[in-house]
C-alpha cells in the first residue's frame, strides 16, 4: 500500500470530500495474496470489486465491461510455436500505468492504516484497478490506441500488439478497434520471429513503442542467448540466463516450457496416499493444466473416469473402489513415460 501512494497511484481523500453521499462513491475491500514463486511481485493487493453492498448490487454489477479484445490463450500459444526465435516479456504494473477519469475515482475508495492503532483513513485508487470488470478491456484497448497511433514509427513492435496491423488511407478501420491483440495476453507478450537480427529488432521496438505510453516490459526471455545479452541485466527475466542450460525452463502462461531442448512440460502429480479418495482424485484431474490439448488422447479417458466415479456414489473422503483406481493408476503410468 505505501508502494501505491509513494508511485501516485492512490490519494488521499481531502477532509472536505470525505462527507459525499454513497451514491456517488464506492469502497472496494480488500485484502492481501501471497505468492512465493512470484519473481517480482511477492505480495499483492487484491480488490474485490464483486462485493455485494446492501443494494445487493456489487462495483462489477454495473460496470461496462467493454467489448472483449483478448485474443484466445489457444490461439497465442499455437502461433508461439511457429518462431524459431522466441520471445516473451512482462509489462511492469500494466493495470496500474493507466489513470482513470477523476470523476471515476470516487468508485474506487479504499480504508486504509499503516497500523492498528490508527485510525481509519479514506484514499482513492487513480489507476485502473485488477478486479473491477471493465480493467482487461481498458488495459487491451489502452495498449491498442498506443500501436495505431505509433505504427509508423514502429511496425514491427505494432504488428506485435495488432492483429491487422496496415491501416487504409483516412485512419484504422473499424475491424482494426474490435480485434484482439496478436501477441498479448493481458500483460504478457509470447512473440517471436525466425531469425537472430529481426528478434533483437523486434525487442529494441516493443521496449520504446511501450515506453511511449508509460509501460515499462521487462523479464525478458528467449531460447537464443544472444538476444538476451543485447538487452540490460534488469530488463531480463531469473530465468533469462544467458546461458542456456538442458533443464533450463521457464513458464509461459502456465505451461512450462524448457527453451534449450524447446519442449512443453505439463505435470501430473498424483496423490501420495497409496488409494486416494475421491476428493483426492477428482482434484488432482482438476489440476491438470493442457491449454493445447497435448494430453488430450489421453485426459478423455480421465473424463470417462470422473463419470465413472461419479456413478460409484461414494462419498468426498472414502477411497475409491478397485476398478476406477487400477484405471487412474493405467493413466499416471502412460503420462509419466509420454515424451515431453
Amino acid at each position: 500500500m505505501q508502494d501505491y501512494e509513494h508511485l501516485g497511484h492512490m490519494q488521499l481523500v481531502p477532509n472536505s470530500e470525505l462527507s459525499k453521499p454513497s451514491s456517488k462513491c464506492f469502497y472496494l475491500p480488500h485484502f492481501g495474496v501471497v505468492r512465493e514463486q512470484s519473481e517480482t511481485t511477492k505480495l499483492r493487493v487484491v480488490f474485490d470489486a464483486s462485493a455485494k453492498t446492501d443494494s445487493n448490487l456489487s462495483l462489477n454489477d454495473i460496470l461496462h465491461t467493454g467489448p472483449k479484445l483478448q485474443n484466445a490463450l489457444f490461439n497465442i500459444l499455437l502461433k508461439f510455436r511457429c518462431h524459431r526465435i522466441a520471445l516473451t516479456g512482462d509489462i511492469e504494473k500494466m493495470f496500474r500505468q493507466i489513470l482513470v477519469n477523476e470523476d471515476d475515482v470516487e468508485f474506487q475508495r479504499i480504508f486504509w492504516r499503516e497500523i492498528p492503532e490508527e485510525s481509519l483513513k479514506e484514499y482513492r485508487l487513480l489507476t485502473v484497478t485488477y478486479g473491477t470488470a471493465c480493467a482487461p478491456y481498458l488495459s487491451i484497448r489502452t495498449i491498442q490506441q498506443l500501436a495505431e497511433e505509433e505504427i509508423k514509427k514502429f511496425p514491427e513492435a505494432s504488428k506485435v500488439a495488432l492483429e491487422q496491423c496496415i491501416a487504409p488511407p483516412g485512419g484504422a478501420p473499424h475491424s482494426l478497434r474490435n480485434t484482439a491483440l496478436e501477441d498479448f495476453y493481458v500483460d504478457d507478450l509470447i512473440t517471436g520471429t525466425n531469425s537472430k537480427e529481426d528478434a533483437k529488432k523486434l525487442v529494441s521496438q516493443v521496449i520504446e513503442l511501450l515506453k511511449k505510453g508509460g509501460f515499462p516490459i521487462r523479464k525478458w526471455g528467449s531460447n537464443e542467448s544472444s538476444v538476451l545479452e543485447s538487452l540490460p541485466t534488469e530488463l531480463r527475466s531469473s530465468s533469462g540466463s544467458l546461458h542456456i542450460e538442458e533443464d533450463h525452463l521457464m513458464k509461459i502462461l502456465g505451461i512450462i516450457w524448457n527453451s534449450k531442448k524447446d519442449t512443453f512440460r505439463i505435470n501430473v502429480s498424483p496423490p501420495n496416499e497409496v488409494r486416494p479418495t475421491k476428493r483426492q482424485l477428482l482434484s488432482t484431474i482438476a489440476k491438470i493444466y493442457d491449454p493445447l490439448g497435448f494430453l488430450s488422447p489421453t485426459t478423455i479417458q480421465l473424463k470417462i473416469l470422473m463419470q465413472d466415479i461419479w456413478k460409484e456414489n461414494i462419498s468426498w473422503d472414502d477411497p475409491v473402489t478397485d476398478c476406477i483406481f487400477e484405471s487412474w493408476t493405467q493413466f499416471t503410468q502412460e503420462s509419466n513415460e509420454a515424451p515431453s
